[in-house]
């Protein structure tokens, strides 16, 4: 999530990114950031469906808005130290489901276009493939972990004159 994170900053020059992860309860949380404050982060919870990234969510869509007082719409940060002008928010699919959201931003309007959205869409399939192989092999991890916890033997009886041990 912080290489992601890391990424998305370089190759857009964003000021701030958000990795934020769909839950299984439906509801978002950031995951890896940079640039925003801890009250930033805890406003970005949010369930499915609500707000602009829980569109972006469901919808499966990105989207680009170069200037956030052209949409009065949008809920304005409590803290002008937090202002965004422009952001990006793009989804992140594996096979069937969506497994999060990135959002880069920017305090200066115009400061992302077209080419950022394609940039970063194309950054999340990638990190798509990536996410979805450390969670294979994870998986797989636990597995394996789960049969050798079943095939070591318990701990040998005692028995008087005889000294007993495993070896696995």
């Amino acid at each position: 999530h912080e290489q992601l994170v890391a990424q998305a900053e370089t190759l857009v020059g964003a000021e701030r990114v958000a990795l934020l992860t769909v839950r299984r309860r439906g509801d978002m949380a950031p995951v890896a950031s940079r640039g925003f404050s801890r009250e930033a982060l805890r406003d970005m919870r949010k369930r499915r469906g609500e707000g602009v990234l829980g569109r972006v969510v469901d919808t499966r869509r990105a989207f680009l808005l170069t200037d956030t007082h052209d949409d009065p719409g949008l809920d304005p940060p409590t803290d002008e130290a937090e202002e965004i002008r422009s952001f990006v928010a793009v989804p992140i699919e594996l096979a069937d489901r969506v497994y999060g959201v990135m959002t880069v931003n920017s305090a200066r309007p115009d400061a992302f276009s077209e080419r950022d959205l394609r940039v970063l869409g194309e950054l999340a399939k990638h990190a798509s493939a990536a996410i979805q192989n450390a969670l294979q092999f994870e998986q797989e991890r636990q597995i394996a972990e789960t049969l050798q916890d079943a095939l070591l033997a318990e701990e040998p009886p005692e028995v008087e004159g005889l000294e007993m041990a495993t070896l696995y």
